[in-house]
C-alpha cells in the first residue's frame, strides 16, 4: 500500500512537471490530486475533462511490457483539472479582494497609511499591527501612528488588545462586512 502511495505521488509530481515546467515541484504538493483521483473513480469527473470514465486494461506487447499511456494521460488530465480549479479560485479571490480594496479607496476619511493597514488586514485575517512597526514603516511620529490605529479601532475595522505592555491591533471579526 505504501509503495502504491509513493508511486501515485511520483506520477502526480511528474505530471505537474509536464504541466508547469518552470515551477518548483515541491510547491505542487498543495494540489489535491488524490481528491480529483477519487472524484474521477466515483464518476464525478468525466469526459471531456478526462479521457474516459474508467481506466482500460493496459496494453501488453509480445514481450510482456505494459503500456500505461491511458493511466498517465488520465493522471495528467486530473492534475490539469485541479490546476484549473485552483486558478479559478485565485481569480475569484483576486476579484473579491480588488472589490474590497476599491470600496476602501472610496472612504476619503482614511489616509494612505490606514488604507495599507486595511488592505493587509483584508488579505490576512490573522494580521497583527503594532504602533512601533507602523511608526517605523511609515516614518511618522508615535502619536501619528497611534492615532492612525486607534481611529481604525473607532471605525470598527480593528480591535485593540493589550499584550504584556504593548498594544496589538488585529482585524475585527466584521472587517469584511464593512467593505461589501
Amino acid at each position: 500500500m505504501a509503495a502504491d502511495a509513493r508511486l501515485e505521488r511520483k506520477r502526480g509530481l511528474l505530471g505537474l512537471q509536464a504541466l508547469l515546467p518552470e515551477a518548483p515541484v515541491p510547491g505542487h504538493g498543495y494540489l489535491p490530486f488524490s481528491r480529483a483521483n477519487q472524484a474521477w473513480a466515483r464518476g464525478e469527473i468525466h469526459p471531456p475533462s478526462v479521457l474516459c470514465r474508467e481506466l482500460p486494461e493496459p496494453y501488453v506487447d509480445e514481450r510482456g511490457r505494459e503500456d500505461n499511456t491511458p493511466s498517465v494521460t488520465i493522471s495528467t488530465q486530473l492534475l490539469d483539472y485541479e490546476l484549473q480549479a485552483l486558478l479559478e479560485y485565485i481569480r475569484l479571490t483576486r476579484a473579491r479582494d480588488a472589490s474590497l480594496l476599491a470600496s476602501c479607496e472610496d472612504d476619503k476619511s482614511l489616509n494612505h497609511r490606514q488604507r495599507s493597514i486595511i488592505a493587509r488586514a483584508l488579505r490576512e485575517s490573522t494580521a497583527q499591527f503594532r504602533i512601533r512597526h507602523h511608526r517605523t514603516l511609515h516614518r511618522v511620529a508615535y502619536a501619528t501612528a497611534r492615532a492612525d490605529l486607534l481611529e481604525l479601532v473607532d471605525k470598527g475595522y480593528l480591535v485593540c488588545e493589550r499584550r504584556n505592555r504593548a498594544f496589538v491591533f488585529v482585524p475585527s471579526a466584521t472587517l469584511q462586512e464593512h467593505f461589501r
